[in-house]
């Protein structure tokens, strides 16, 4: 199920606060947010930016924070997928960094009963300004050439399009598993052969080992060895 609970976001200036602690120290201006959403999208709907205005999101950090009461004990968090650099913690403590806007990741957790999630998706132009070797070719589509070391779209970020909003922030869904059962998918492979398709599939379980599972793919349900 998602993480059923208010979400809240803010921007500080890149590399101003390393961690939630340090940001609760610079106090920025919260807004609401939903999720999944990006940066754009709340201050759109907050009435403090529209597509006409221009903005860079990649030039800022990103925080974005949620505290939900529930069954405390052992779970799963999952994150469909931030945009781009992220790093996450849950109450307090570090539990993931990412550097890939179309990764999904599950996380092992335990939980209060009474839990502070707070993601920050940091500058992307900070991070693209690391001295890296020169490409071999360079792309009219944007003017960062440095986008070609990162897992991110070019949507929002070519000039020729418009309105240019870098899609920044938890852009898919984050959810709350229950600890045993869970399956987070390490290889999916789909291949044709003439008029025969096969699926080659590989998983990371998050539990108790099950006696017996499967993979539906439409109609068609295969046992898993």
């Amino acid at each position: 199920m998602d993480w059923s609970a208010a979400w809240s976001v803010a921007a500080t200036p890149p590399g101003g606060a390393a961690d939630p602690q340090a940001l609760t120290r610079q106090a920025p201006g919260w807004l609401p947010a939903e999720v999944p959403g990006t940066a754009a999208a709340a201050l759109r709907a907050a009435g403090q930016w529209g597509l006409d205005d221009d903005r860079d999101f990649d030039a800022e950090d990103w925080w974005w924070r949620s505290r939900r009461q529930g069954a405390p004990g052992p779970a799963v968090l999952r994150f469909g997928g931030l945009a781009t650099i992220a790093d996450v913690w849950l109450n307090g403590r570090p539990i993931l960094h990412s550097e890939s806007m179309f990764a999904t990741h599950e996380v092992p957790v335990t939980l209060s009963g009474d839990d502070e999630l707070v993601i920050a998706c940091r500058s992307l132009n900070t991070h693209l300004a690391t001295r890296r070797p020169r490409g071999r070719w360079r792309t009219r589509l944007v003017e960062q050439q440095q986008l070609r070391w990162v897992r991110t779209t070019f949507l929002g970020r070519m000039g020729s399009w418009n309105p240019r909003c870098a899609p920044v922030g938890p852009w898919r869904a984050v959810e709350v598993l229950p600890a045993a059962g869970s399956a987070q998918a390490q290889r999916l492979l789909p291949s044709v052969d003439g008029d025969r398709a096969a699926v080659e599939f590989a998983a990371r379980w998050h539990g108790a080992t099950p006696e017996a599972a499967s993979l539906a793919v439409g109609e068609v349900r295969s046992p898993l060895t």
